[in-house]
């Protein structure tokens, strides 16, 4: 009599079309600030938390994998007061999320518009309790951390020769394979995960004179720098209970500056992009360095919060901030600035055990505000915006409901802008993120007959 019908393994087809979606997904986009630093920074907090503004600091969930805070696995504890109809199994949690965005990108001088789409994948984790008192969770990930994608064109006249046209183009992007654990005595619980940090940073730059009686060689600078390091985010979390069942939880994270071990190529060349018979062929290499070693600085980044939640009522604060300053690649600055964030969330349950599927739906919205970390004439860019959110349980079993073992689909929009009138380049984003989140019953002894 196995009460968890829902499988991860019935849901396979569900995983592996998520897993389909992230293909091509830098195909059509195209965002300039992503030249600078490491990139375009991937939002990986759980779908659930982005549609309560990001926050997740203080948040604990019992069914739900928060990576932003390892001190919260030792929360995963779905309620093993029922029978499973196997015996000595563990309950795990996978969850996968991706994102659908789309850019508006407005330039005031000159004045122009550009509109990019892009489909990205957000993390995927299995969490689980690995102790027998079920205050001891573990938690392995794949989470990306920043995406670099642009073409850029500049065309600018020239004396003597007529114009000359630029193309920088780059490509990349960091991730973490990770693995976390968290522990909890009484109501204190602390926290660490670490793996490896990895990534690529594909650049070029091409440049092309024009002249309609002289025919010019073109010029290409190309840079492959590969880069990869063991990291460490440590965590706190402490929970104080208010009566019997409203709960305040206050929680910390810190992840320590890394010096990423990186191996550079670099390439000039001068090539004739006019012979029909080969295209781009080199004619003259100025300048070629194969596997030249470096580092590059990963800052640290901190962060507290706080939620406080009743039966049907979840509301809480964050406040983040990233050493960006710290930043170098091969020892040289960037046009990259320390930045911070304050979050702030809400989420409203009306019942968990009922007939009336609306009143399962956990309702989410947020607001985000702080600077981003590229800095354009040395000033850091306002962001903000505003995401809304919906959790949606496949099933309405009061018996899955009770127990946490119900799968769920986490939906979250998010409505910002990047920059303001003070800057060239301003850009207004739309978010449309999902999740799938699976329960199953993992290492259970079987029964023969």
């Amino acid at each position: 009599m196995q009460l968890v019908k829902l499988t991860i393994s019935k849901y396979f087809g569900v995983i592996i079309g998520v897993l389909l979606l992230n293909i091509n997904v830098l195909a059509q986009d195209n965002s300039p600030y992503s030249r600078y630093g490491l990139g375009d920074l991937v939002n990986h907090s759980n779908i659930l938390n982005r549609g309560m503004g990001g926050l997740s600091i203080g948040f604990g969930s019992k069914r739900f994998v928060n990576a932003d805070n390892p001190a919260t696995y030792s929360l995963l504890d779905p309620d093993f007061g029922i029978d499973l109809g196997q015996g000595n199994g563990k309950l795990i949690t996978f969850d996968i999320g991706t994102e659908f965005g789309s850019r508006t990108l407005q330039q005031q001088n000159p004045l122009g518009k550009y509109n990019s789409k892009n489909l990205i994948f957000n993390y995927m984790q299995l969490g689980m309790q690995v102790g027998k008192k079920n205050n001891w969770g573990f938690n392995l990930a794949l989470i990306p951390i920043a995406r670099e994608n642009y073409k850029i064109e500049n065309i600018k006249r020239i004396t003597a020769i007529d114009s000359a046209q630029t193309v920088y183009d780059g490509s990349g992007g960091t991730y973490k394979g990770m693995i976390g654990t968290g522990y909890r005595i009484k109501n204190f619980s602390f926290g660490l995960n670490t793996g490896y940090v990895f990534g690529r940073k594909n650049t070029s730059t091409n440049l092309r004179l024009i002249n309609d009686t002289v025919d010019y060689y073109e010029s290409s600078s190309n840079v492959k720098i590969s880069y990869g390091n063991v990291f460490f985010q440590t965590g706190v979390l402490y929970d104080i209970p208010i009566g019997t069942k409203k709960h305040l939880k206050l929680g910390a994270s810190y992840e320590l500056q890394n010096s990423l071990r990186a191996s550079q190529d670099i390439e000039k060349l001068v090539y004739d992009n006019d012979n029909p018979n080969s295209p781009n062929s080199g004619v003259d290499s100025i300048f070629v360095q194969k596997d030249v070693k470096g580092t590059i600085i990963m800052p640290a980044t901190s962060g507290f919060g706080f939620t406080y939640e009743t039966p049907s009522v979840l509301f809480g604060a964050d406040f983040t901030s990233t050493a960006w300053n710290k930043f170098r690649n091969y020892g040289q600055t960037d046009a990259v600035k320390s930045n911070w964030n304050i979050k702030t969330g809400v989420q409203w349950t009306p019942a968990k055990i009922t007939k009336s599927y609306w009143s399962t739906v956990s309702y989410r919205t947020g607001f985000q505000y702080g600077t981003d970390y590229i800095a354009v004439g040395g000033t850091s860019l306002p962001v903000y915006s505003m995401s809304f959110g919906l959790g949606l349980p496949v099933s309405t079993s009061s018996k899955l409901f009770k127990n946490n073992l119900q799968p769920v689909v986490n939906l979250a929009l998010e409505l910002g802008k990047r920059g303001n009138n003070t800057v060239n380049l301003r850009e207004n984003f739309v978010k449309v993120a999902l999740s799938v989140s699976l329960t199953d019953l993992w290492f259970f002894r079987r029964k023969f007959d």
